[in-house]
C-alpha cells in the first residue's frame, strides 16, 4: 500500500511539473497548482485510514532510522556562517515556485550584501516522497556543490501523514549529509481562515491552529536530522491576527499573493543567510512599502529562531 500510495504522489507530481519545464504564467500557475493540489488533496483524504496505519507500521523503524542518522552526525549539522557565497536548491511545489521565491530569496539577499545563487526542482502537488523520486531533483542533487538545499513538502502532509513525511526527511537528510549541504526545512503556512480544510479536525479546525500543527513536525525534522527550519507559521500567523487587512492569499485561499512570497523570503534570507530585515528596504513592485514594512517587522520577530 505504501508503494501504491507513492507511485499516486509520483502520477500527480509528475504531470504538474510538466518533465521539470519553469513555470508558466501566474493564471497557468493557479490553474496548474489547484489541480494538481486538488488531486493530492483527495489522495491525502481518501488515504487518511491507511496513513494512520502507515504512521502505527513505520514509527519503530523511523526511530531506529533516527538513531542511525544522528549517530552519522546528521543531527549535528550547521549553518555554514563562513560562506561568501551561497548556493541554495529548492526541492518544492507550487508554494515554492509561485511568485518565484528561490529569485525572491536571491534578490533579497543581493540587497543585504549576501550572494545567493539558486536553482529549483518542483511541480504542483509534490510531496516529499515524489521530489525524492523525482528525476529532475535527483540529477540537481547529484551535481552537487549545494551549501543548502531547501526541502518543502505538500501543504497537508503534516495533517495527514506525519511520520510519512518524516520518513523522507530522514532520506533526504541522509543524501544532504554526504553531499556536504544543509538541509532547510521550509514549513509552509496554514490555509486561509475559513478554508473547508477546516472542517476537518486532523487540520486542527483553524488557521492559527494548523499553523502549530506545521511548525510542530517540521521541527521534529529539524530536531531529529539537523539542518535550519524556517518560522514561516509562526510568522504568517502573526499577520493574520494582526494585520488581517494585509492579504497573503490568492483568490484560492492557498498560494500565495507576491506579499505572501515576499514574507516568506525575507525570513529565508534572515534565517538562513544572515540577512538583516531592518537594514532592506527592497521589495516587489506588488508589494506597498507599508505592507514590505509590516512584513519585515515580522520576519525580524521570527527569523533565526528557528538555527539549529
Amino acid at each position: 500500500m505504501a508503494i501504491l500510495r507513492s507511485v499516486l504522489w509520483v502520477t500527480v507530481t509528475w504531470l504538474a511539473m510538466g518533465c521539470g519545464h519553469p513555470a508558466p504564467s501566474p493564471s497557468e500557475q493557479v490553474d496548474a497548482a489547484d489541480a494538481a493540489d486538488q488531486a493530492a488533496e483527495g489522495a491525502a483524504s481518501d488515504a487518511a485510514p491507511h496513513v494512520a496505519a502507515v504512521d502505527a507500521e513505520s514509527a519503530e523503524s523511523r526511530t531506529a532510522d533516527t538513531a542511525d542518522a544522528q549517530a552519522d552526525g546528521v543531527a549535528d549539522v550547521a549553518v555554514d556562517a563562513t560562506a561568501t557565497v551561497y548556493n541554495a536548491l529548492f526541492l518544492g511545489n507550487s508554494y515554492t515556485y509561485f511568485n518565484d521565491l528561490p529569485g525572491m530569496v536571491s534578490t533579497f539577499a543581493a540587497h543585504a550584501g549576501i550572494t545567493v545563487q539558486v536553482d529549483s526542482a518542483t511541480g504542483g502537488g509534490a510531496t516529499l516522497a515524489a521530489l525524492y523520486q523525482f528525476a529532475p531533483a535527483k540529477t540537481k542533487l547529484a551535481h552537487g556543490g549545494w551549501t543548502h538545499v531547501v526541502l518543502q513538502g505538500q501543504s497537508m502532509e503534516t495533517a495527514y501523514g506525519p511520520t510519512y513525511f518524516l520518513e523522507y526527511c530522514q532520506k533526504f537528510a541522509v543524501q544532504l549529509k554526504a553531499a556536504g549541504a544543509i538541509p532547510v526545512w521550509y514549513a509552509t503556512w496554514p490555509r486561509k481562515p475559513g478554508d473547508a480544510i477546516y472542517l476537518d479536525n486532523k487540520a486542527g479546525g483553524s488557521a492559527a491552529a494548523y499553523a502549530k500543527i506545521i511548525a510542530k513536525v517540521y521541527q521534529q525534522a529539524a530536531d531529529s536530522y539537523g539542518g535550519v527550519r524556517i518560522a514561516v507559521p509562526e510568522a504568517w500567523a502573526q499577520v493574520l491576527a494582526e494585520h488581517p487587512t494585509l492579504n497573503l492569499y490568492h483568490d484560492d485561499g492557498s498560494h500565495p499573493l507576491a506579499a505572501g512570497t515576499y514574507l516568506v523570503a525575507c525570513l529565508f534570507a534572515a534565517t538562513v543567510f544572515g540577512a538583516d530585515p531592518a537594514k532592506v528596504d527592497w521589495h516587489p513592485p506588488e508589494v506597498s512599502d507599508a505592507d514590505a514594512a509590516t512584513l519585515r517587522k515580522a520576519c525580524a520577530a521570527h527569523a533565526g529562531k528557528r538555527r539549529k
